[in-house]
């Protein structure tokens, strides 16, 4: 009925639309208003659409070459060992291409300095190696104090990070159980060791998080 009725409406023309009764002239705008939503099976796609919407974002800025970043195309590339921790399958190395600004801190701490770098994530496409607009923004953290095995503390920390990590993961699958909204995290982290240099470096590596 309400399809006829608009049909019927609407065919007669607008003169005579504005004769109608006020009950029917809101029923028809409220029909207009519904005509406009989008298709019942559309609807899946476009709230897939909106979900991929805070992804791409995160995606455009690890990957700008604007900003604090923007001079590091310029910086020579170098070949780096990335030593990963799991706190069950234990350490694992992969290779690594990065560049890094060693020669300007980026942030100073009590304990360490901070430095930019680029790196391309583990499971970058070969072709895309090599493509710097592909490398995401990282940094390189190196204690500053002489009397500290840097390598050793870099090593302990990424060790200590992970575990905490693994146990906030349990925190997190017991919390869901329960249903309540308390959730942790870490970040993930792990060592660089740039093998070309003499003395070969090692930094905790981080996600640069604006």
């Amino acid at each position: 009925k309400p399809l006829f009725l608009k049909s019927s409406w609407h065919n007669q023309g607008a003169v005579h639309l504005d004769r109608a009764p006020k009950f029917i002239q809101t029923l028809l705008a409220d029909m207009d208003e519904v005509d406009k939503r989008p298709n019942p099976s559309e609807q899946p796609q476009i709230l897939w659409q909106k979900s991929l919407e805070p992804a791409r974002a995160e995606y455009r800025r690890c990957h700008s070459t604007d900003g604090l970043w923007s001079d590091l195309k310029d910086v020579h590339a170098e070949r780096a060992i990335r030593h990963i921790y799991d706190p069950v399958a234990g350490w694992i190395e992969v290779e690594a291409l990065v560049k890094i600004d060693m020669d300007n801190v980026f942030a100073a701490g009590a304990m360490r300095n901070c430095f930019r770098l680029k790196m391309f994530p583990r499971h970058t496409s070969a072709i895309h190696i090599g493509d710097w607009s592909y490398a995401e923004n990282f940094l390189g953290k190196m204690y500053i104090k002489q009397e500290i095995d840097n390598r050793a503390a870099v090593l302990e920390d990424v060790t200590m990070q992970m575990d905490c990590k693994q146990w906030a993961d349990k925190f997190n699958l017991k919390a869901s159980e329960k249903h309540t909204s308390a959730r942790l995290d870490m970040i993930r982290i792990s060592a660089i060791e740039l093998v070309d240099r003499p003395d070969k470096p090692m930094l905790c590596c981080e996600r640069f998080i604006e």
